[in-house]
C-alpha cells in the first residue's frame, strides 16, 4: 500500500512539472509572437507601417531607453560619440547595432513565462511588480552592455564580438536567480511549493 502512495505522488508531481513546462513553453511562444507580430507591423518597409496609425513605434521607444542612457554614460568618460536610430559608435568606430534581438525582450518574455507558469497562490499584481522590477535591472544591464561593447569596438573589434555569448549566459543566470529567489525569498515559501 505504501508503494502505491508513493507511485501515485510521483506521478502527481511529474504531472505537476509537465503543465508548468507545457505553461512555460505557450506564454514564452505568444509572448515572443506578439513581439515579432508587433515588428512586422512597424517595419518601414513593410505593406502597413502600423507605428505611423499608432503614432509611436514601440521599437524605437526600447531603443531609445537602451542608446540613450548608454550615450549619456560615454560622454560621461569622455568619449566622442555619434548616435543614430539604431547605432551607437564611438567616433572611428563602426559602433553596435542595435537590433531587435538587442532590445531585451526575449529575456523578459523567458522571466515572464516562468513567473507565470508557476503557480504558487499569490497574487497576479505581486507577480507583475516583481517582474517589472527584474525587468528594469535587466534593462540597466542591457544598457551597460551596450556601453562596454562600445568601448570594446574603439579597443578591439574581435574583443566587441564575444559580447552576445558572455552576455546571453549572464542574464539568463540572471534570470534563473530571479525565479530562483522568487519561489524561494519573495514569495515568503520553501521549495515545497508545487510548481503549478
Amino acid at each position: 500500500m505504501e508503494k502505491v502512495k508513493t507511485l501515485i505522488k510521483d506521478e502527481n508531481k511529474l504531472v505537476d512539472m509537465l503543465v508548468f513546462i507545457l505553461r512555460a513553453i505557450v506564454i514564452y511562444q505568444v509572448l515572443v509572437f506578439l513581439f515579432y507580430g508587433y515588428i512586422a507591423l512597424v517595419d518601414p518597409q513593410g505593406a502597413f507601417n502600423f507605428s505611423q496609425t499608432l503614432g509611436v513605434n514601440l521599437i524605437q521607444v526600447l531603443r531609445d531607453s537602451i542608446l540613450l542612457p548608454s550615450s549619456m554614460l560615454l560622454k560621461f568618460f569622455g568619449y566622442q560619440i555619434q548616435v543614430s536610430e539604431a547605432n551607437i559608435a564611438i567616433l572611428g568606430t563602426g559602433g553596435v547595432d542595435m537590433n531587435y534581438g538587442c532590445l531585451g525582450f526575449e529575456s523578459w518574455a523567458a522571466l515572464a513565462c516562468l513567473l507565470f507558469s508557476y503557480s504558487d497562490g499569490t497574487l497576479l499584481k505581486n507577480k507583475l511588480n516583481y517582474f517589472i522590477a527584474c525587468v528594469v535591472l535587466m534593462q540597466i544591464l542591457n544598457i551597460l552592455r551596450i556601453t562596454l561593447v562600445a568601448v570594446a569596438s574603439n579597443v578591439s573589434i574581435t574583443l566587441a564580438n564575444y559580447h552576445h555569448d558572455a552576455y546571453n549566459l549572464m542574464i539568463y543566470g540572471f534570470i534563473v536567480f530571479c525565479f530562483y529567489y522568487w519561489i524561494e525569498k519573495a514569495n515568503g515559501k520553501t521549495s515545497r511549493v508545487r510548481p503549478i
